[in-house]
Protein backbone atom coordinates (compact mmCIF):
# COMPACT_ATOMS: atom_id res chain seq x y z
CA UNK A 1 0.00 0.00 0.00
CA UNK A 2 1.55 3.29 -1.08
CA UNK A 3 0.79 6.72 0.37
CA UNK A 4 -0.23 8.08 -3.03
CA UNK A 5 -3.01 5.48 -3.20
CA UNK A 6 -4.90 7.45 -0.59
CA UNK A 7 -6.66 10.74 -1.12
CA UNK A 8 -5.62 12.08 2.27
CA UNK A 9 -4.41 11.03 5.67
CA UNK A 10 -7.99 10.95 7.01
CA UNK A 11 -8.89 8.25 4.50
CA UNK A 12 -5.86 6.26 5.57
CA UNK A 13 -6.91 6.60 9.21
CA UNK A 14 -10.45 5.48 8.43
CA UNK A 15 -9.17 2.50 6.47
CA UNK A 16 -6.94 1.51 9.36
CA UNK A 17 -10.11 1.08 11.46
CA UNK A 18 -11.88 -1.04 8.84
CA UNK A 19 -10.79 -4.21 10.62
CA UNK A 20 -13.13 -3.25 13.48
CA UNK A 21 -16.13 -2.90 11.18
CA UNK A 22 -18.35 -6.04 11.08
CA UNK A 23 -18.76 -6.01 7.28
CA UNK A 24 -16.20 -3.66 5.75
CA UNK A 25 -17.18 -4.45 2.17
CA UNK A 26 -20.28 -2.26 2.50
CA UNK A 27 -18.01 0.72 3.17
CA UNK A 28 -15.35 0.10 0.53
CA UNK A 29 -15.20 -0.18 -3.22
CA UNK A 30 -13.16 -2.85 -4.98
CA UNK A 31 -9.77 -1.18 -4.67
CA UNK A 32 -9.90 -0.95 -0.87
CA UNK A 33 -10.54 2.79 -0.66
CA UNK A 34 -13.53 4.43 0.94
CA UNK A 35 -16.15 4.79 -1.78
CA UNK A 36 -16.07 8.43 -2.83
CA UNK A 37 -19.41 8.12 -4.64
CA UNK A 38 -21.46 8.09 -1.44
CA UNK A 39 -23.40 11.13 -0.29
CA UNK A 40 -21.62 11.29 3.06
CA UNK A 41 -23.80 8.77 4.89
CA UNK A 42 -21.08 6.14 4.69
CA UNK A 43 -18.54 8.48 6.23
CA UNK A 44 -21.05 9.53 8.90
CA UNK A 45 -21.73 5.88 9.66
CA UNK A 46 -18.03 5.11 9.86
CA UNK A 47 -17.49 8.12 12.08
CA UNK A 48 -20.28 7.01 14.43
CA UNK A 49 -18.79 3.50 14.54
CA UNK A 50 -15.36 4.92 15.33
CA UNK A 51 -16.78 7.32 17.89
CA UNK A 52 -18.69 4.45 19.49
CA UNK A 53 -15.50 2.39 19.59
CA UNK A 54 -13.69 5.34 21.18
CA UNK A 55 -16.50 5.75 23.74
CA UNK A 56 -16.39 2.03 24.56
CA UNK A 57 -12.64 2.26 25.01
CA UNK A 58 -13.02 5.28 27.29
CA UNK A 59 -15.73 3.50 29.27
CA UNK A 60 -13.46 0.47 29.71
CA UNK A 61 -10.68 2.76 30.92
CA UNK A 62 -13.05 4.46 33.35
CA UNK A 63 -14.29 1.10 34.58
CA UNK A 64 -10.69 0.00 35.16
CA UNK A 65 -10.02 3.22 37.04
CA UNK A 66 -13.18 2.70 39.13
CA UNK A 67 -12.11 -0.85 39.97
CA UNK A 68 -8.64 0.36 40.93
CA UNK A 69 -10.11 3.07 43.19
CA UNK A 70 -12.41 0.48 44.79
CA UNK A 71 -9.46 -1.87 45.38
CA UNK A 72 -7.53 1.03 46.92
CA UNK A 73 -10.50 1.88 49.18
CA UNK A 74 -10.75 -1.77 50.21
CA UNK A 75 -7.02 -1.90 51.03
CA UNK A 76 -7.41 1.30 53.06
CA UNK A 77 -10.40 -0.18 54.95
CA UNK A 78 -8.41 -3.32 55.69
CA UNK A 79 -5.43 -1.25 56.83
CA UNK A 80 -7.65 0.79 59.19
CA UNK A 81 -9.26 -2.39 60.56
CA UNK A 82 -5.85 -3.94 61.23
CA UNK A 83 -4.76 -0.73 62.98
CA UNK A 84 -7.96 -0.76 65.09
CA UNK A 85 -7.28 -4.37 66.08
CA UNK A 86 -3.71 -3.48 67.06
CA UNK A 87 -4.97 -0.56 69.13
CA UNK A 88 -7.55 -2.80 70.85
CA UNK A 89 -4.78 -5.29 71.62
CA UNK A 90 -2.62 -2.53 73.13
CA UNK A 91 -5.55 -1.33 75.25
CA UNK A 92 -6.25 -4.88 76.47
CA UNK A 93 -2.60 -5.45 77.36
CA UNK A 94 -2.49 -2.10 79.12
CA UNK A 95 -5.63 -2.90 81.16
CA UNK A 96 -4.33 -6.37 82.01
CA UNK A 97 -1.00 -4.90 83.08
CA UNK A 98 -2.79 -2.30 85.22
CA UNK A 99 -5.00 -4.97 86.77
CA UNK A 100 -2.02 -7.23 87.39
CA UNK A 101 -0.07 -4.34 88.93
CA UNK A 102 -2.94 -3.37 91.22
CA UNK A 103 -3.49 -7.00 92.30
CA UNK A 104 0.22 -7.38 92.98
CA UNK A 105 0.24 -4.18 95.02
CA UNK A 106 -2.77 -5.39 97.05
CA UNK A 107 -1.19 -8.76 97.73
CA UNK A 108 2.03 -7.05 98.85
CA UNK A 109 0.08 -4.72 101.11
CA UNK A 110 -1.40 -7.68 103.02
Amino acid sequence: MQDNDHADEGTLRLESYMTNVPNPSIFQNGDGRIDGKTDGRTIQLLYSILLGHKNVTREREREGERRERERERERERERREIERERERGRERRSRLFSLDTSLSARSLAR
